[in-house]
């Protein structure tokens, strides 16, 4: 099973502009976050606890909210993970 790291996720999500509205008043990106989820990711938190989470970005000008598997497969981008 593979991992993220919340410190990895948080990168990530500070690169994204917004794909629906295109806003590039964001200088921070989208804002991440999350809650359990069985259909999520596994996650290790700063304190080292693990569980599965569903992962978003929401974008602060329109509100659109992004999961990390739909901002994945639309740019085809790998987030670099190590194998659990």
């Amino acid at each position: 099973m593979r991992f993220y790291t919340v410190s990895k996720l948080r990168e990530l999500f500070r690169r994204y502009q917004c794909p629906w509205c295109e806003s590039a008043d964001l200088p921070a990106g989208l804002t991440m976050h999350s809650y359990d989820h069985g259909g999520g990711v596994l996650v290790i938190k700063e304190d080292s606890s693990m569980s599965i989470q569903w992962v978003y970005g929401v974008c602060e000008t329109c509100e659109h909210q992004w999961s990390i598997g739909k901002l994945m497969a639309m740019d085809e981008l790998m987030i670099q993970t190590e194998d659990f």
